[in-house]
């Protein structure tokens, strides 16, 4: 019978041991929003039926703006310590992605919501460096 550490994954010095659940959700998420955030630089992956609120976000250029945030948040969520300040980058876009395939366009809606979901699971993992948001002082 395996002992409950067992699922713990040993991240050197530090506070506490990350369990390996934690880092699969953390992980998987960093990799959706990297692919994501690179393909709006380098165009890897084929775009099929193309909404016009999509090539009004490209003539712009704000979606360099939305993708050099994906990658970011991305590459934060890679390395631990960093991981709450990724989550919080990626938030508002995981969100946007979800009200986009929802009102917009509902093909690729189940990556969006895929990835929404991680970074809400992300949020409840890191909820208490968040705790003091929601701390009201007088």
């Amino acid at each position: 019978m395996a002992s409950p550490e067992s699922d713990l994954v040993s991240t050197g010095p530090g506070p506490t041991p990350e369990p390996l659940w934690q880092r699969g959700i953390r992980l998987i998420a960093a990799a959706i929003f990297l692919v994501g955030g690179l393909n709006g630089f380098f165009s890897f992956l084929p775009a099929t039926n193309v909404p016009p609120f999509m090539d009004i976000m490209m003539d712009s250029g704000y979606i360099y703006i939305v993708k050099a945030i994906e990658i970011t948040g991305a590459l934060l969520l890679i390395y631990r310590p960093t991981a709450p300040l990724g989550t919080i980058l990626l938030a508002p876009i995981a969100v946007n992605i979800v009200a986009f395939h929802a009102l917009i366009d509902p093909t690729g809606a189940a990556l969006g919501v895929t990835a929404a979901v991680l970074i809400a699971a992300l949020l409840f993992i890191h909820r208490r460096t968040f705790s003091g948001i929601f701390v009201f002082r007088q």
